[in-house]
């Protein structure tokens, strides 16, 4: 049966104070005498939870610089992945393929909704930008789809790469 350090420290109370009942002047040596042996156990289970902390706070530190090197890892991967799918899409839309169907994998262009694109340093009316004072591209949308004309803005129309 294991005796738990709560349960010692417990007993050692007692003990502590069962002496001091039965011999109110007993002095430190006549305490210490009593008080020795479950001391030691005490101490020695005090020093094994000491232990089982070092080796959690290890175990903890390991997750950490794992976790940091596994987002590290994934990071680059997105990265890779990132350049590879814009690599293809280049290249499909070069080469004026929207569909290459494989044994394993279909590879499709899908047109991605229309977006707003602007030169730099284009300047819009009030009624076109929000309130963080920057282009409102809905409503630069809607205007160019409604036939309005607005200086430096055009409509256009990208692709997306879909692996399936």
């Amino acid at each position: 049966m294991k005796i738990k350090l709560y349960e010692l420290t417990q007993q050692f109370e007692e003990m502590l104070e069962s002496i001091y009942l039965l011999n109110p002047e007993a002095d430190q040596e006549t305490v210490d005498h009593y008080l020795k042996d479950l001391g030691d156990v005490w101490s020695e289970k005090a020093l094994s939870v000491a232990a089982y902390c070092k080796n959690i706070e290890a175990e903890v530190e390991a997750m950490k610089t794992y976790e940091k090197n596994m987002r590290s890892r994934r990071q680059v991967c997105e990265n890779k992945l990132t350049r590879l799918k814009a690599y293809l899409l280049f290249h499909m839309e070069r080469m004026g393929e929207s569909k290459i169907i494989g044994d394993e994998l279909t590879i499709s262009l899908r047109k991605c909704p229309p977006s707003i694109d602007w030169e730099p340093g284009s300047t819009f009316d009030a009624e076109y930008t929000s309130t963080e004072i920057k282009p409102d591209r809905k409503k630069l949308k809607a205007a160019i789809e409604a036939g309005i004309k607005v200086p430096g803005v055009m409509l256009s129309q990208k692709n997306s790469l879909s692996i399936k």
